[in-house]
């Protein structure tokens, strides 16, 4: 799963969020970034075009990684050279062990 946050509330959580299961196509990634009130603070006058690429490639590496629990890009700057991350997180656990909640509630009985 993709999980897409902008910005933060009081408590750390992302006032804006979007999920997205893997695997995902440029259509998941394009409305996954413009379904957030965000949006137009994202894009300013230039479309979402870089973003979309990053989580594409985000979900990507999800879906060929099933080990990587959590990973945190916090802050990502997107510009016209195009997207950065300044600082990186990464949580790894055994594949299938993933005690995420949301993945769980998504899962059939």
């Amino acid at each position: 799963m993709v999980r897409l946050g902008v910005g933060a509330a009081p408590g750390g959580l992302p006032e804006d969020q979007a999920l997205c299961l893997v695997p995902m196509t440029d259509l998941d990634a394009r409305r996954m970034w413009r379904s957030l009130p965000a949006a137009p603070r994202l894009a300013g006058r230039r479309d979402g075009t870089p973003l979309e690429d990053l989580l594409l490639r985000l979900g990507r590496l999800a879906e060929d990684f099933p080990e990587i629990a959590e990973l945190d890009l916090d802050p990502v700057l997107a510009g016209p050279g195009g997207v950065a991350a300044l600082n990186a997180r990464l949580r790894l656990a055994p594949a299938g062990n993933e005690p995420d909640p949301s993945l769980r509630a998504l899962r059939p009985s």
